[in-house]
């Protein structure tokens, strides 16, 4: 029993990571528009924006709001580093 629990929760978890690589070739993708058309690579605004959008969708989730926060922060750091990376 506990095995087969340990098997969904790998399985979820290759998923989370498959998510996060196409996240991430979305992310360059739009370096590169930006860098295109002179945009700067982080917007405020737009960060503002998103984390105010999803706060309803996380308390659906039921997790907590710094858990989601850290998360986001993360996952956008790291979205901002391989933006400067491949400049």
């Amino acid at each position: 029993m506990l095995e087969s629990y340990r098997q969904k929760i790998d399985k979820i978890d290759n998923e989370i990571l498959s998510l996060l690589a196409k996240r991430f070739k979305i992310s360059k993708e739009i370096w590169l528009y930006k860098q295109k058309n002179n945009i700067p690579f982080y917007q405020s605004e737009r960060w503002t924006n998103l984390l105010q959008s999803r706060k309803e969708k996380w308390k659906e989730i039921w997790l907590s709001l710094v858990f989601i926060q850290n998360l986001r922060n993360i996952i956008h750091e790291e979205s901002l580093n391989l933006q400067k990376k491949n400049g």
